[in-house]
């Protein structure tokens, strides 16, 4: 399947290093999310986070 035809309603595409910044400023305002579930979220977390073992 195609990544694109998950969602009709929205536009949906593979998440890349140009986007970090982008997450990281989504998710750093999330502290409740982050107290329950640490460690809080770094853009080094959120590199880690996108790259898959085998699929470098």
């Amino acid at each position: 399947m195609e990544i694109q035809n998950f969602s009709a309603q929205f536009s949906v595409r593979k998440l890349t290093d140009n986007d970090v910044s982008q997450i990281y400023e989504l998710c750093k305002n999330n502290h409740i999310y982050y107290q329950y579930c640490p460690p809080f979220v770094s853009e080094e977390s959120i590199q880690k986070d996108m790259v898959f073992p085998g699929r470098e």
